[in-house]
């Protein structure tokens, strides 16, 4: 693989862990199943946003930005 084929990899990379960060942070806010589901799902979110280096704050600022 070259170097562009690479950078194109891990910024899809990116792209997926973003999603999947934004899908997490829904599905915990609807969640009622037991504590120990929550904090495996918590877990996740924790590594994606330290992954990303994106959390609720800038989802939330993607979804304001969008409705305005």
């Amino acid at each position: 693989m070259n170097a562009k084929e690479k950078k194109a990899y891990d910024q899809g990379r990116m792209v997926e862990a973003e999603i999947t960060l934004e899908n997490l942070y829904r599905i915990l806010d609807e969640m009622t199943e037991q504590p120990h589901e929550r904090s495996h799902i918590i877990a996740c979110i924790r590594d994606l946003e330290r992954d990303t280096g994106k959390d609720r704050a800038y989802f939330k600022a993607q979804q304001n930005s969008l409705e305005d």
